[in-house]
């Protein structure tokens, strides 16, 4: 287990010398909701896409794995329209949710 956090710390390491830090996505303040939602949004999409989407789950009240649980999954499609293929990842993040529940 050790292991493979180190290896993990090492890769993060080389990728902060190597790339500018400050136009990553996530921050050391960003939530897990939105580092686990987003990264299933950014498939195939650029981030600003990904960005409108999460501001529209964030004013629809979507903000954590609770409320990720209890909207339909065509509701959540309309939502992250702007992400592009809605129906497919409102499908993961529904199995997303699902799984963080367990």
């Amino acid at each position: 287990m050790t292991e493979g956090r180190d290896k993990l710390l090492a890769c993060l390491e080389r990728l902060v010398a190597h790339y500018d830090i400050d136009r990553w996505h996530w921050r050391d303040d960003t939530s897990a909701f939105d580092v686990c939602v987003g990264a299933v949004l950014v498939q195939h999409t650029a981030w600003s896409n990904v960005e409108k989407a999460l501001a529209a789950l964030r004013a629809a009240g979507i903000s954590d794995v609770e409320a990720l649980s209890r909207i339909s999954e065509a509701e959540l499609a309309g939502l992250i329209r702007p992400a592009g293929t809605p129906a497919v990842k409102a499908r993961r993040l529904k199995a997303l949710a699902a799984l963080v529940r367990q």
